[in-house]
């Protein structure tokens, strides 16, 4: 079942960290740009949503 880690920029260190230290140092990650949407004016809070869905369904549809 392909599986992946989403989280923004500043936490992606993070999420690599603690990816590994659970026993998966090659799951994949989708890091969105931060902040999610605190203070954007609401379109460029959907484009930020808009490029986050294209890119998980192509590493979640991708062949492996």
């Amino acid at each position: 079942m392909p599986s992946l880690i989403v989280t923004t920029t500043s936490f992606n260190g993070l999420a690599k960290m603690e990816a590994t230290a659970f026993g998966l140092p090659n799951v994949q990650i989708l890091a969105v740009p931060h902040p999610l949407g605190a203070g954007l004016p609401e379109d460029k809070v959907k484009l930020k949503a808009e490029n986050a869905i294209e890119t998980l369904v192509k590493l979640m549809t991708a062949e492996s």
